[in-house]
């Protein structure tokens, strides 16, 4: 995944989405405290705002997006909604559509990666909003080389970050990579997704090189599409837990912020 290049502060980024229209996003995201964003986002979907976002993030026209802005802003949509609730939909709808055919795979893939370049910009101010202070923790996250797309992985990024959690992002590292990281950085946990089966083998070495590369010490545990299976997630990956509950998956790894109860 690479950060979007843009010509000038009025320009449009190489996904197509304004810097104007990512700076707004940018800010609703500052601009609300942490805990009333994380309780709008328990907010039912809403299907026109839906729709129209999936048509803006597909339209190879940009400036329909920055129109909506405007529209997300009314309706009170948090940054928090976009990332952890609309934009979830969105990929889920574009996926099917793409499998169904009714949308062609450039399609699918101009919009994924406009809500991820949204995301990223969103995500930084997450990643600085608590300053030098305190952090839960410092989680590595994975993605093993050849997944389709690291959405979800963006989202969950964003998701840990709004907790306190500093996160470390690697998509599709090699098995060297993960070793001279895990001997520069200290880690209190791992997350790996992943997506299918056939990345199951892929993923059972990279938690090997985490275990080697630690000792044994350092918990590994692994989600992701690959779960809905009827498969052991643990045994097939040598992972020490499989869950997709972002709350479970903390409380595993004894990152839980003083004063709250994660259900």
């Amino acid at each position: 995944m690479r950060d979007s290049q843009y010509d000038g502060r009025t320009g449009q980024g190489g996904d197509g989405v304004s810097f104007l229209a990512k700076t707004v996003m940018a800010r609703l995201a500052a601009r609300e405290p942490r805990a009333a964003r994380d309780l709008r986002a328990e907010r039912p979907l809403v299907e026109s705002i839906v729709v129209m976002l999936t048509d803006a993030m597909i339209n190879p026209d940009p400036a329909v997006f920055d129109a909506m802005v405007p529209l997300l802003k009314k309706a009170r949509v948090t940054a928090v909604e976009l990332s952890d609730c609309y934009f979830p939909e969105i990929a889920r709808r574009l996926g099917c559509d793409w499998a169904e055919d009714r949308r062609s795979f450039a399609a699918v893939s101009i919009g994924v990666a406009r809500m991820q370049s949204v995301l990223r910009d969103i995500g930084t101010d997450w990643a600085s909003e608590d300053g030098d202070g305190p952090r839960l923790g410092k989680v590595l996250v994975i993605l093993p080389e050849g997944e389709q797309h690291s959405f979800g992985a963006v989202v969950l990024t964003g998701q840990l970050r709004r907790r306190g959690v500093s996160v470390r992002l690697q998509l599709g590292p090699s098995q060297a990579e993960l070793r001279m990281l895990l001997r520069e950085h200290r880690f209190d946990g791992a997350l790996m997704s992943v997506g299918c089966l056939e990345k199951l083998d892929l993923g059972r070495r990279l938690v090997k090189t985490v275990k080697d590369a630690t000792g044994g010490k350092l918990r590994v545990i692994v989600g992701g599409a690959v779960l809905f299976n009827d498969l052991d997630a643990c045994a097939a990956t040598g992972a020490d837990a499989a869950t997709n509950d972002l709350s479970e998956a903390l409380a595993d790894l004894g990152l839980v912020e003083a004063g709250v109860t994660l259900g």
